[in-house]
């Protein structure tokens, strides 16, 4: 659905901006799954060891980190519609209620990361605002294998709070 701009300011906005963990059924919505499709894997964990050459040091860079082995396997599969009719399911009857409003504005296909020994997910740190995203946006991050450390994401609790710190989740 496509909603006027102007129905961001009835949203609890500044609630919506702090760092939250939401849970959702993993059997409903089973991502998972298609991603195994996908990569022809059991275990996303492992992804890495279906081009050994990705753990190269500087494998990903700034120019690239949308354009690997990876991303083209992904954006490029015969199942990722499947994947996007499941997202379109899980943004219509899991984030968009939390949204308290009848229509919200959502990436029509979602960006795919991969964190990779030896190299970084993103060609540098940043913050989507630094990009002249729309201050309504939000950003949803679903990890499909367990994070911790070094192998996961960084947020602060709220925007300009300066308080980064790393996420840790079981998948």
């Amino acid at each position: 659905k496509v909603a006027d701009h102007s129905a961001v300011k009835d949203l609890e906005f500044e609630q919506l901006k702090k760092e939250q963990y939401i849970t959702y059924d993993t059997d409903k919505y089973d991502f998972i799954t298609i991603l195994y499709k996908i990569f022809n894997t059991t275990d996303l964990s492992k992804i890495h060891e279906l081009f050994p050459e990705s753990t190269q040091k500087g494998y990903v860079e700034f120019n690239n980190d949308q354009a690997t082995y990876f991303h083209k396997t992904y954006y490029n599969s015969p199942h990722l519609e499947e994947l996007l009719q499941l997202y379109q399911k899980f943004v219509e009857e899991v984030i968009a209620p939390m949204m308290k409003c009848d229509e919200i504005i959502y990436q029509k296909k979602p960006t795919f990361r991969v964190h990779l020994p030896n190299n970084i997910a993103v060609g540098q740190k940043h913050r989507d605002g630094d990009y002249q995203h729309p201050i309504g946006e939000i950003n949803y991050w679903m990890p499909f294998t367990n994070v911790e450390g070094n192998n996961g994401f960084y947020v602060e609790t709220e925007p300009n709070k300066g308080d980064y710190h790393g996420i840790n989740l079981k998948y």
